[in-house]
């Protein structure tokens, strides 16, 4: 909503804002440009007060996805919501303003000397997951009829009275489901409620992670994350231990589908800014 800098309160919380561009499924037939107005949220005065609340699916439950799937016979798929924070049900329960720059004032409307008033959750705001995870958790509970798991909240399950007809898992807007044809047809609840992209059988990435189906008469898939292995790249001996701190979060994503790293990534985690030298760069650079 526009609202003009006079009428804003004196120390009003106002971040700034920009669109971030992005070719999404680079040098493949779905390749397509993506452009997303994003807040900058390390701006935002209110940032360190926020506590989270939203859950976020854990690594090792796609594998219970792919292996329950494989073993009752379900076919597995995915599906994307688009621009999902701004689908959130609630809007924002706090006084938040955006300052348009100059260049994007026109897909606005926006004139000189005014604002946007934030009325809905917006990427880059750092309690908009929050929203939105409550809006989809709500739909899978309510909608699809769906159960969270105990050891994992962002893992739901659709149970029959004999058996299950489904199972799905979320981050943030990205699902891997596995299920049935009736629970198949049951999650197309989501592509009406949502404006989503549709449903991706048999083939999908999904958090880091290669999900593919494999040709014949009985369910087999395959997980990997060759691609995001491809992409690492060995460290400079003269790499910041802030640098190396980051790599080392690079790594333990490795964790899902290398579980023979999991003591080169425990050993990287544990190096501290007193005790980094060269021979950790070498240790992380040997599992590389």
């Amino acid at each position: 909503m526009k609202v003009h800098k006079k009428d804003v309160p004196a120390g009003a919380n106002i971040l700034g804002a920009r669109f971030v561009n992005a070719i999404k499924q680079p040098n493949t037939p779905a390749e397509k440009a993506k452009s997303r107005f994003v807040a900058q949220g390390c701006g935002d005065k209110e940032k360190p007060l926020i506590v989270h609340s939203l859950s976020t699916l854990r690594q090792s439950s796609t594998k219970v996805i792919v292996s329950t799937s494989a073993v009752l016979g379900w076919r597995l798929f995915s599906h994307d919501v688009n621009q999902a924070y701004l689908q959130s049900k609630d809007a924002m329960t706090r006084d938040l303003y955006i300052r348009v720059r100059a260049n994007d004032a026109k897909y606005f409307g926006i004139e000189e000397g005014e604002l946007l008033q934030l009325l809905k959750p917006l990427y880059g705001v750092a309690d908009s997951g929050d929203y939105w995870d409550v809006t989809f958790a709500t739909h899978v509970k309510e909608d699809l009829g769906m159960s969270p798991f105990t050891g994992d909240p962002a893992l739901f399950i659709k149970p029959n009275e004999e058996n299950v007809d489904g199972i799905l898992g979320a981050y943030v807007d990205d699902t891997c489901v596995g299920g049935n044809e009736k629970f198949q047809d049951l999650t197309l609840a989501t592509l009406e409620k949502f404006e989503s992209e549709p449903h991706v059988w048999d083939a999908f990435d999904f958090i880091g992670v290669s999900v593919r189906t494999l040709p014949g008469p009985s369910r087999s898939f395959t997980l990997d994350q060759v691609t995001y292995i491809d992409a690492l790249t060995r460290l400079s001996s003269s790499i910041s231990y802030e640098d190396f701190v980051r790599a080392g979060a690079g790594l333990a994503w490795l964790s899902h589908g290398r579980p023979d790293l999991c003591c080169a990534i425990n050993r990287a985690a544990q190096v501290t800014e007193v005790l980094f030298a060269e021979r950790h760069i070498k240790e992380f650079n040997k599992a590389v």
